[in-house]
């Protein structure tokens, strides 16, 4: 009878040495390089979508300069028909970015003459170099173009 007690233990004892499986300190290990593989996901994630938001922000801020521009062109010209005029200001406020922008003349040309006379035109073509300060809240854009006004 002990002599079968002893064999029925040696069997146990081989059977928890032949036993595969993990320790815990093995699952630990596994666990920890796990958790750290999803928080490094995770933050790059959270970083991508504040990135791309920052990104769209911006893009949305400089895609409404065209259209200010040929507003500040239209404005120009309306203006320009003054002759005398050499500098011209305004200001726009178009989706809560408000443009103020200046222009001065730097050339004012006539049309050039006919063949058959010698009479000199008058000056009616106009160039204005137009330079524009777009602001949003704490963001400032500059920017500036040349309009040709007749």
């Amino acid at each position: 009878m002990i002599q079968n007690v002893l064999s029925q233990s040696n069997q146990c004892l081989n059977l928890m040495n032949n036993a595969k499986g993990f320790t815990l300190v093995e699952v630990l290990i596994s666990a920890i390089i796990l958790f750290s593989a999803l928080a490094l996901a995770a933050e790059m994630y959270s970083a991508s979508t504040f990135s791309a938001k920052k990104s769209a922000k911006s893009a949305r801020f400089f895609q409404i300069h065209p259209a200010v521009i040929s507003a500040i062109k239209l404005e120009l010209r309306a203006q320009s028909k003054d002759r005398n005029k050499t500098s011209i200001t305004g200001e726009l406020n178009i989706y809560g970015i408000s443009y103020i922008w200046q222009s001065e003349r730097i050339s004012f040309l006539a049309k050039p003459k006919e063949a058959d006379t010698n009479i000199e035109n008058e000056p009616q073509f106009g160039v204005f170099q137009v330079k524009v300060q777009a602001l949003k809240e704490a963001k400032k854009h500059e920017f500036s173009f040349q309009v040709a006004t007749w």
